[in-house]
């Protein structure tokens, strides 16, 4: 009976981490949809969540991509500045510690880069976005979007 109330609390703690974001909008975009050309992108999210003063964002590319060519990250929404590290294929977006925490509800949108797009861009290429929480930290895959790009109020 131990046992069974403990993977049954397991799952649960599973599920309720991993829905977390699950109805969060969250989108990756090339600001350039040409291929092997360099390109800024961009991240958006609608919180589902608050988002820390301190948050760390993890996103998980192809390893097709080369994080290093990455010289810049920003955002006109997130007060307080963003710095990032890359290692391998992952990019960690960090905010300062110094604006205050973005409530629930928000629009935010990081833009970094440049990183070379695919040779392909009709093939589908997902990243996973790992999210802060509170609790626990959320992954989200996400498809990479290549179309030409509009700016969206």
């Amino acid at each position: 009976m131990k046992l069974r109330t403990t993977v049954f609390l397991l799952a649960g703690y599973m599920l309720a981490t991993v829905s977390v974001f699950a109805q969060s909008k969250v989108n990756i975009a090339s600001l350039q949809a040409k291929p092997a050309q360099e390109a800024m992108y961009k991240l958006s999210i609608e919180l589902e969540r608050e988002l820390p003063a301190n948050a760390e964002i993890v996103l998980e590319f192809p390893e097709k991509y080369d994080l290093a060519t990455i010289k810049i990250a920003g955002s006109n929404e997130i007060k307080g500045g963003i710095s990032y590290e890359t290692a391998q294929n992952k990019l960690t977006l960090k905010r300062s510690g110094l604006g205050a925490a973005i409530a629930v509800g928000e629009k935010v949108s990081i833009v970094f880069g440049p990183l070379k797009n695919p040779d392909d861009l009709g093939k589908d290429l997902w990243a996973k976005v790992v999210l802060p929480n509170q609790a626990a930290t959320s992954t989200v895959r996400e498809k990479i979007q290549f179309e030409s790009y509009q700016i969206r109020q």
